[in-house]
């Protein structure tokens, strides 16, 4: 049975994933094939573990999905996806050219102190022969692979019941495949890196909860040491966490009796406490003296801020032939259907959980899952402690679990309507595959990848003109050359590298009658990214400039439009 079930998984995945590379090659768009596949793929993972499907078959298939549809997303575009990864990739192109931070140090200095992401992807890119915009190609394939078995890793060492292969399934679904709906959870970032290095040191770390071993806890200290050089919140996370669990275990201990069944997942409460000391000076070294961000945000920025009040800034000036795409509830269920099913369950099933057990590893591994949360919260009410999204990409190792864990108790109360209880899971599972973020290129959304053509076209419109060219801001900012030895061009374009982001131009359809030289334009490009949001334009600005007099149409490759002065 479960050997049939195995080969069942794994036929109607591999034919979901055909299905989808054929869409993506003959329609040119990932929407809505990835979708798709995310759909075909999470539905055969939650009835494949209802069905015996075994626990590492389920891991098994779930790290290969997920490394999968990471790589299609990251290879198949003429461009890199979203806003920043062509920077690092970059960056990481002239450290394995020279050899050296120094390119790092002089355009992106924070990031040479921080520097593992580009150490670590130059690494491996020279190894595997990686160059232009592949050399990120390695944080794809470990963020496939290391989320998702971490996720099991958790929930192997809390659940040991019956129903661990629909565990193993949930925590794969979670970790592997909706955690691309986090925008952050696929792009190849700097924090990526940090999410990593977090995924083995939480895995130390709740080994050495449960059995106090000296090798899981030099672990731990290995990946604390390594954390230091990888991100500005990879520590200040794990310490708000420890903080929280330290504050629930208090709490349970005066509230309630020990459990005599859980002995051997307490900890001293002398343990715990130095555990949280432990991140609180790896934070003071991280902040104030591996980095200045103690001083150039805290003392300098946020301190002020506390004491003489909050200033209200003035919005931007209305754009006048542009309208904001997808404004309101409607907006932001299609962008953020991922957090709107997600961060709720995840939060009821963990104090569910937490109140069942109410030891310390439930408590830090709930802990896990509470800060982030609250933190999103937080920055989402207008306290903006730091972008939802960058936390919410640390929580995802352990959402996967709480909610896979929640789901298997749920199943042994229920043991009599496994098939409508599985129903409820897998729609519960799928609304938020459906979330905008999962493919870049979602219908009423800017395209966060450019084309060949548009590549193209930049390339040859750029060599051909002797003046600066204008660019809608997407266009400008996204980098189409990496093999150049030029210095790291930070995401503000100025005359000076021979590009110039149009913003208001466009949106108060003024571009004809500006002092603009040279314009270089995308064709039949529905949304626009701008410098501050996604907007659809109320003017054809092609159709204006073709019939202007003082422009003339000097380049046009069927997906871009260039003109000249």
């Amino acid at each position: 049975m479960a050997h049939q079930t195995t080969k069942a998984v794994i036929s109607l995945s591999s034919f979901a994933f055909a299905v989808m590379m054929i869409g993506i090659h003959e329609t040119g768009r990932f929407f809505p094939w990835v979708h798709g596949f995310a759909l075909a793929f999470a539905i055969a993972l939650v009835v494949g573990g209802e069905q015996g499907l075994s626990p590492r078959a389920a891991a098994g298939a779930g790290a290969i999905g997920a490394v999968a549809i990471r790589s299609v997303i990251y290879l198949w575009p003429a461009s890199m996806i979203g806003m920043d990864p062509d920077v690092y990739a970059l960056g990481v192109n002239q450290v394995m050219r020279t050899g050296t931070l120094e390119p790092i140090a002089q355009s992106l200095p924070k990031y040479a102190i921080l520097s593992e992401f580009h150490m670590f992807n130059a690494a491996v890119s020279l190894v595997a022969g990686f160059n232009g915009g592949d050399v990120l190609l390695p944080t794809v394939i470990i963020s496939g692979l290391l989320l998702p078995l971490t996720a099991v890793a958790i929930a192997f060492r809390w659940y040991s019941g019956p129903y661990q292969s629909l565990v193993v399934g949930v925590c794969v679904i979670i970790a592997g495949i909706s955690a691309l709906s986090v925008s952050f959870g696929y792009l190849p970032i700097v924090q990526s890196i940090a999410v990593l290095t977090w995924c083995p040191t939480i895995i130390f770390l709740t080994r050495w909860v449960v059995n106090e071993n000296r090798r899981d806890f030099i672990g731990f200290l290995l990946g604390l040491t390594v954390a230091l050089a990888a991100h500005k919140i990879s520590i200040f996370i794990p310490f708000l966490i420890s903080s929280l669990a330290l504050v629930l275990y208090i709490t349970q201990s005066l509230l309630w009796r020990p459990n005599p069944n859980l002995q051997w997942r307490q900890i001293h409460p002398q343990r715990a406490l130095l555990l949280t000391i432990a991140f609180a000076l790896a934070l003071v070294i991280q902040w104030g003296f591996i980095t200045n961000f103690l001083k150039s945000v805290i003392i300098s920025k946020a301190i002020p801020l506390l004491t003489g009040g909050v200033s209200v800034v003035p919005k931007d000036s209305p754009a006048l032939a542009a309208e904001v795409s997808n404004p309101g509830i409607a907006g932001i269920i299609i962008r953020r259907a991922h957090y709107l099913v997600l961060l709720p369950t995840v939060s009821i099933a963990g104090v569910w959980l937490w109140y069942g057990r109410r030891d310390w590893y439930t408590s830090f591994l709930v802990s896990a899952a509470a800060v982030p949360i609250i933190l999103a919260g937080i920055s989402i009410a207008g306290v903006s402690v730091v972008a939802p999204r960058r936390v919410l990409f640390y929580g995802l190792v352990v959402f996967a679990p709480i909610l896979g864990i929640a789901i298997a108790k749920l199943r042994d109360h229920v043991p009599h309507q496994g098939p409508a209880l599985v129903a409820i899971i897998v729609l519960m599972l799928l609304i938020p595959q459906l979330g905008a973020s999962l493919a870049p290129d979602f219908p009423g959304q800017s395209r966060q990848y450019l084309t060949s053509g548009e590549v193209t076209g930049k390339n040859a419109f750029m060599q051909y003109s002797h003046e600066p060219v204008a660019m809608d801001y997407y266009y400008a900012i996204e980098t189409v050359e990496f093999d150049s030895s030029a210095a790291i061009v930070l995401k503000v374009p100025n005359s000076e590298s021979g590009v110039i982001p149009l913003n208001d131009l466009l949106l108060n359809a003024t571009l004809v009658e500006s002092s603009t030289q040279a314009v270089l334009l995308r064709n039949n490009v529905e949304i626009i990214r701008f410098h501050r949001g996604n907007y659809r334009l109320h003017w054809n600005p092609v159709d204006q400039m073709t019939v202007s007099p003082r422009f003339n149409r000097t380049y046009d490759n069927g997906q871009t439009v260039g003109f000249t002065a």
